[in-house]
């Protein structure tokens, strides 16, 4: 145990050296390179709520899985170096969307579509909507899909749009679209796992045909403080606050309540912020692309914040690491953004993960799918009851190092509106979760076990 401390001990001082050294080449390259970074947020789409939010949209809303066929067995990709979403995202905001055409196909022509081994497939992780990428599909900027079908026949690539929900199917057709390099990396990806799809009630999930062995990561951390939030959501003037029990509610004017948890409560770390207004639930393309600017708003780390779901009036978004969603005890995902008739609630983590640690080779074993299932069930959980499912990172915390955590892998599973490990259904009063569903407005909820 001494010399596990000393080792984490020594990738301390380590990390923190490389961060100093890191910023000071950073201030030296922005103070003599400024014209570098002055085009960053330029964009040359015409719509001008698209130029406000171009690129933290895009990079918000990349693919997180993607599939491909080899001899017949359909296998899940991954290259830490290419990095297969982002090549995607780069070529296909290259490209220009000239026409989307709905195809109307029933569940079994969709399934072939799944089984075609043409195709290399990428996943979003829930429902997004096509006026995310352009301002040129007013028709269909509402529409929905979240799963995307690419293949080179004769020199041509063919690009289709499908929705795991309804079973629809969209002819993508862009001027300039080339994904050569998506193609090539995804043949010679570094990884590939052995996967089957099962259909749950929110869509075709990743079944996994054997155990795997995932590594355990570990990151240094930061929480900014109370005084950092209050200060970008509710401003610096005019800003009061009361304490009630184990929460300080911050407000500024009738509108804006920041809710903060004192330091030695079980929800330390998660804040709730609520905008007071009175107007109509936003469309779903709005709700996407509106949760965005909130995310910015924040000020949490970006870098690997994406999508993760969305249910309702609800979008939520969390970090991902390796290709993997973090989950947070306590709060589940990282970001949750709800919206009313009457206001905006935003229930946050601050928990920032700065600099990975070197890997120090502990690893779990994760059963596959099947064997998920089949606890679930053992549990009263029905299969039709089951909503999505992932392998996901907990977040745990170092008893020793206020600033390290571990990332433990296990699987995470949304049932009745929640998402939570498999430990922690197998543990779960499900009545509690069940009543909390039904007697609860439409959307994603975080009650927890006590």
């Amino acid at each position: 145990m001494k010399s596990k401390n000393r080792a984490i001990d020594i990738a301390l001082h380590i990390a923190t050296g490389l961060v100093i050294i890191t910023s000071i080449v950073l201030w030296i390259f922005i103070l003599t390179s400024d014209q570098r970074f002055s085009g960053l947020n330029q964009s040359t789409d015409t719509d001008t709520t698209h130029v406000k939010n171009s690129k933290s949209i895009k990079d918000a809303y990349l693919p997180t899985e993607v599939f491909g066929y080899r001899n017949n067995q359909l296998y899940q990709l991954y290259d830490s170096d290419k990095n297969l979403p982002l090549v995607f995202s780069k070529e296909f905001n290259n490209a220009k969307i000239e026409r989307i055409k709905p195809i109307f196909i029933t569940k079994k022509d969709y399934q072939k579509f799944l089984a075609n081994k043409a195709y290399l497939q990428l996943t979003y992780p829930d429902q997004i909507t096509f006026g995310i990428f352009s301002s040129n599909v007013s028709k269909y900027k509402n529409s929905e899909f979240n799963r995307i079908f690419i293949a080179q026949k004769d020199g041509k690539f063919k690009l289709y749009a499908g929705n795991d929900l309804n079973h629809r199917i969209y002819e993508v057709s862009l001027k300039n679209g080339n994904f050569d390099k998506l193609l090539k990396y995804a043949q010679k990806s570094e990884s590939k796992t052995a996967v089957s799809l099962i259909r749950l009630s929110e869509g075709y999930e990743v079944s996994y045909k054997n155990d795997l062995t995932v590594n355990v990561y570990s990151y240094l951390i930061s929480n900014p403080s109370d005084s950092y939030f209050v200060s970008r959501l509710l401003g610096t003037s005019g800003v009061s606050s009361k304490t009630a029990g184990n929460v300080t509610t911050y407000t500024a004017g009738l509108y804006n309540h920041l809710e903060v948890p004192k330091s030695n409560s079980k929800d330390y770390h998660n804040y709730t912020y609520i905008n007071y207004q009175k107007s109509s639930i936003p469309n779903p393309n709005t709700r996407l692309s509106d949760s965005v600017t909130y995310v910015h708003k924040l000020g949490l780390v970006e870098q690997d914040l994406r999508f993760f779901d969305a249910e309702g009036s609800s979008v939520v978004y969390t970090n991902y690491i390796e290709g993997y969603p973090v989950f947070i005890k306590t709060q589940g995902p990282q970001i949750q953004i709800r919206y009313s008739t009457d206001n905006i609630t935003i229930k946050f983590n601050s928990t920032n993960l700065q600099i990975p640690v070197p890997f120090d080779g502990r690893t779990v074993k994760i059963p596959k799918t099947s064997t998920v299932i089949k606890t679930l069930q053992a549990k009263g959980i029905a299969k039709s009851d089951i909503q999505r499912m992932t392998i996901g990172f907990e977040l745990v915390r170092d008893s020793a190092h206020d600033s390290l955590v571990d990332l433990t892998p296990t699987y995470y599973i949304k049932i009745y509106n929640h998402w939570l490990s498999l430990s922690e259904w197998q543990n779960a009063n499900l009545a509690k979760y069940r009543t909390s569903t039904t007697s609860s407005a439409k959307g994603l909820n975080v009650t927890r076990e006590e």
